[in-house]
């Protein structure tokens, strides 16, 4: 391996910024900025405190306790070694998950970016012993392939399923994102042919804006409104973009939990 040496503040405050930009771009903020860096940052604002506190333990993060084991060139068993240090200063397997994923999306962008080349990226999923709450991870493109190819686009409420699962992996939007959207959010330029979507998302502010998404994913909510009006289900700009189809709720909204629900049943299918 190259003579890398990423434990210096400078640099590594350069990955975590150049990661946040790359995340920002993507949408792929989930729990939002201020989360990534408290997992990440070497240093923090005083608001935000350079440790982890459960009573009145204190748990390192990632940096320091790389720089505490002078650990110049972290691997995956390093990042391994890390998390049973979670482990053994109680920390929830919550935090424990949380930490895992964005440390070791982190590592990814940096050797995928050729930052600083690492196998951390070959780490495992982590997992909680007899825990059954599983950790969504960003669906691969193998996965959306076989995902839609169990989904019936020929009625309305396929093809609104087709929309949904279209947008979360194209654009990278979270359900509760997607959920919230009406139908005047969702707008398709004609002239220059392209969609956009007037979406809150988890990033910098918490503030809704205009979003391009991909045509494949604005084709796949354009087919469900016309099959909608097949079905002669009227929708006005303030009601919900993606509604249920349970007799009497036409034009209901559907919920994350729901949601969840539907995709669920086409992972099973598969």
């Amino acid at each position: 391996m190259a003579d890398y040496n990423i434990i210096t503040p400078e640099f590594w405050r350069n990955c975590v910024n150049d990661y946040i930009e790359y995340k920002l771009e993507l949408q792929h903020l989930e729990n939002g900025e201020k989360e990534y860096r408290k997992v990440l940052a070497e240093k923090l604002p005083e608001r935000w405190g350079g440790y982890f506190v459960v009573g009145n333990k204190t748990r390192l993060k990632i940096y320091d306790w790389l720089k505490t084991n002078d650990i110049q060139q972290p691997q995956k068993r390093d990042i391994r070694q890390y998390i049973s240090y979670l482990k053994e200063n109680n920390a929830s397997a919550a935090t424990i998950r949380k930490q895992f994923y964005i440390i070791r999306d982190f590592f990814r962008f940096l050797d995928s970016e050729s930052i600083y080349p690492n196998n951390v990226k070959e780490l495992e999923a982590y997992k909680v012993k007899g825990e059954k709450i599983h950790k969504r991870e960003y669906m691969t493109a193998e996965l959306f392939r076989r995902l839609i190819g169990v989904i019936d686009p020929g009625s309305a409420k396929g093809a609104r399923d087709m929309a949904i699962v279209s947008l979360a992996f194209m654009r990278g939007l979270r359900i509760g994102s997607i959920v919230t959207l009406r139908l005047k959010d969702f707008i398709y330029n004609k002239t220059d042919d392209y969609y956009q979507i007037f979406v809150t998302v988890k990033k910098m502010r918490n503030e809704p804006e205009w979003m391009r998404i991909p045509k494949p994913a604005g084709d796949a909510i354009l087919k469900y409104l016309e099959l909608l009006q097949v079905d002669k289900i009227e929708l006005k700009p303030h009601h919900p973009l993606f509604v249920s189809f349970k007799p009497g709720y036409k034009t209901k909204g559907l919920n994350v939990s729901s949601v969840s629900h539907i995709v669920k049943g086409y992972y099973r299918a598969l």
